[in-house]
């Protein structure tokens, strides 16, 4: 238990730092000519945390178990970890340490695939996972790194990523897929500022195969080609081709979206609109409801607002967070990559004081109690909401053509 307490506080602490450099100096402040140093930095600190067990979550079992089931020729969404067909596979350990072994995988088929690569190359142990996502955060910052240049934004906005605990926490050290949706998402950014569509659709769509949330884009990305011919049919008709092909395989001889469903419907966790509707109706399914309105007409009128595409996706992905009943700490990587191409202080407070929901991680892991806390709430999300309303204030719109 000590080791989560460590962990607890060091998240914590180095969070709020981050949060109160970034936000009192902007990245630009920062020598330009140190940005290599920093960079030297960051991977050095993302091998490192690659090298410690997972310590905040324990998912990383889930993505071991999903790449064993298919090593041995079996498609990951037909059964339940603990379901006796699976009888010949159990060991002490798996799916012993599974959360929800009675549930199938949520997780969709480029994870799969990640999972399976992991497995080959690490077995059992979480070496392979943490190999592969060390190679995902590399590729992330070329990426990054080549449309920042391209893009000829202050060199140092990179830092907003680079040095995020968050990032370094949540992807290197628990070990959670969503760098590898990062760094697909960061690929699809870059070819598409070279105006190389075609690659830029392809590693969207794979991007939406590992969170399919990203999907919120695609308008913006129709928006943004629609006055070029067909290229933005063009960009779609690949993107969503490239989920169709990947889908078909898992999809013929199991139902891929049942755990998922059951996930949408009843979780809840560190959530800022949905747990204060959910207060007032006493009702989770009004509230997800009432939610998923809003999210509608905000992103609307994210849609109709004239401001640069990444700025429009950094503000989607955070109304999407903000809207959302589950925001673990981990979703957040999505945010942090946009802030590298539009700095904003919403976001840099958001991955700062997202760090508080670990206090109840500490409480679970210790005490075996889950719960949220409403001051935590309270202090995590006043502040983000605050600064999203005084950055859109006084935005022009778009009339409908």
């Amino acid at each position: 238990m000590q080791s989560i307490l460590i962990y607890s506080i060091v998240f914590i602490v180095s969070s709020l730092l981050y949060g109160l450099f970034f936000f009192r100096f902007a990245p630009e402040a920062l020598s330009g000519k140190r940005i290599k140093f920093f960079i030297l930095i960051a991977i050095l600190l993302r091998v490192i945390f690659a090298l410690m067990p997972p310590t905040g979550s324990d998912d990383y079992h889930r993505y071991i178990w999903d790449g064993k089931v298919q090593a041995h020729g079996i498609n990951p969404y037909m059964y339940a970890p603990n379901d006796s067909a699976l009888a010949d596979l159990h060991t002490e350990t798996l799916p012993a340490k599974i959360n929800f072994p009675h549930m199938r995988t949520i997780y969709f088929p480029v994870s799969q695939l990640f999972f399976l690569a992991a497995y080959g190359i690490g077995g059992h142990s979480f070496y392979g996972l943490k190999l592969l996502l060390l190679v995902c955060e590399l590729l992330t910052i070329f990426f990054l790194y080549l449309t920042v240049k391209r893009l000829n934004l202050p060199p140092p906005q990179l830092l907003l990523y680079l040095l995020s605990p968050l990032v370094l926490f949540q992807i290197l050290g628990d070990a959670h897929i969503d760098g590898l949706g990062v760094m697909l998402l960061a690929g699809a950014l870059f070819f598409y500022t070279e105006k190389r569509h075609t690659y830029a659709a392809l590693f969207f769509g794979l991007s939406l195969l590992v969170k399919p949330a990203a999907l919120l884009l695609l308008p913006l990305f129709y928006q943004d080609l629609r006055k070029s011919g067909g290229l933005a049919l063009r960009f779609c008709f690949i993107t969503i081709g490239t989920v169709a092909i990947l889908l078909i395989p898992y999809s013929l001889s199991a139902n891929m979206l049942e755990a998922l469903g059951t996930f949408a419907k009843n979780w809840y966790f560190n959530s800022s609109f949905f747990m204060m509707f959910l207060g007032v109706t006493g009702s989770s399914q009004y509230s997800r409801y009432i939610c998923a309105a809003l999210l509608l007409l905000y992103f609307i009128l994210i849609y109709r607002i004239k401001i640069p595409l990444f700025e429009k996706m950094y503000f989607s992905f955070l109304g999407l967070f903000l809207f959302s009943p589950v925001v673990h700490p981990w979703y957040l990587a999505w945010l942090a990559l946009f802030l590298a191409l539009t700095p904003k202080k919403s976001g840099i407070v958001y991955l700062s004081l997202a760090s508080l929901c670990i206090i109840t991680v500490y409480n679970y892991q210790t005490y075996g109690v889950w719960k949220d806390y409403l001051v935590v709430l309270i202090i995590e999300y006043l502040p983000v909401i605050y600064l999203l309303v005084t950055e859109l204030k006084n935005r022009r719109l778009i009339l409908p053509v």
